[in-house]
């Protein structure tokens, strides 16, 4: 976005990439006031807890599904918001969505699947996703 020339853009649509590269682009923006739509391929996460540490709110959240791969994909704009690590994952707009009971299936299966591997191991901690998972019953 630092060679775009940003007169008259109020919406920039940033999709198809890694949620930190995604961070780094809105952190390189040349103004604030734009509305952003994005579409994380991976560490969607990583791309929200960025945004509301940064002075963004998530104005809208929506799922789409080709495959079997769910995409997230996120409307931020300027404000705060307070997020728990739950809303990282899920967000309090997604509850709603048609893919949501699908999206949740997978992360439920995604978070036990670590919670198991890390088990094998010694001194393994789990804390942080057993109460991901207990947000989500």
């Amino acid at each position: 976005l630092d060679s775009v020339d940003m007169e008259g853009i109020d919406t920039v649509i940033i999709a198809g990439m890694g949620g930190l590269l995604i961070a780094d682009i809105i952190k390189r923006a040349p103004k604030r006031g734009l509305k952003y739509i994005l579409q994380p391929m991976t560490l969607g996460e990583e791309l929200k807890r960025f945004l509301f540490d940064n002075g963004f709110t998530v104005t809208a959240e929506k799922l789409a599904a080709e495959d079997k791969k769910i995409y997230n994909i996120i409307s931020a704009s300027d404000g705060e918001e307070e997020y728990s690590e739950l809303d990282l994952y899920i967000g309090k707009k997604l509850i709603c969505d048609p893919l949501f009971p699908l999206y949740r299936e997978k992360l439920k299966n995604k978070w036990g699947k670590i919670i198991r591997e890390r088990k094998k191991s010694e001194n393994a901690d789990t804390a942080y996703y057993e109460e991901l998972m207990e947000g989500l019953a």
